[in-house]
């Protein structure tokens, strides 16, 4: 239960004077499975909840789709817009079964997959298994940060969302 505090890959916001508050999701946190956190964003006009994921590659896919649509279905309200980010070690470059059951629970409220690029490069492979989910009817702005990779060593790439809201002075940056 302690792992879900310590989160290897957390979002990180860059903002003025954004107000927040945590979200304690402790209870459907369970090592390799799920490791969850959240912040609920308070904006003018609507509450923006960012989750970032932890989901290990062995971890077990139907506990983490149950507990997920479990939380998403708790949170959800009429003024509430959902950003998930994180390492869910599920492959986004081909089409597979994982893949799949993914984004029919994240379709049914209403997210979309916005990496389109590898977050994880080895010598041998490539893959797309961090990403960020954000709801259909926003425009957000989605950049890869590449660094140098240095030969024969695992490089997972960063992943940066732009938000753009009216309500706020300056662009708020989400680092996964």
């Amino acid at each position: 239960m302690q792992n879900c505090l310590k989160m290897w890959r957390c979002p990180y916001l860059h903002a003025k004077n954004l107000k927040y508050t945590n979200i304690n999701l402790l209870k459907y946190c369970k090592e390799q499975d799920l490791e969850i956190v959240a912040v609920n964003l308070k904006l003018f006009c609507k509450n923006v909840i960012i989750l970032c994921i932890y989901r290990s590659p062995g971890g077990n896919l139907v506990y983490f789709l149950d507990q997920l649509d479990s939380i998403l279905n708790s949170l959800e309200n009429l003024k509430t817009e959902f950003i998930i980010c994180g390492d869910f070690n599920i492959n986004y470059i081909r089409v597979n079964n994982k893949k799949t059951q993914l984004e029919n629970l994240l379709n049914m409220y209403n997210l979309t997959s916005t990496v389109n690029f590898p977050t994880r490069i080895t010598t041998t492979s490539c893959s797309a298994i961090g990403n960020i989910f954000v709801d259909k009817r926003r425009k957000y702005t989605i950049k890869p940060y590449t660094e140098c990779p240095r030969r024969n060593v695992q490089y997972f790439g960063r992943v940066f969302l732009m938000l753009n809201y009216t309500d706020i002075t300056q662009n708020t940056y989400i680092q996964s």
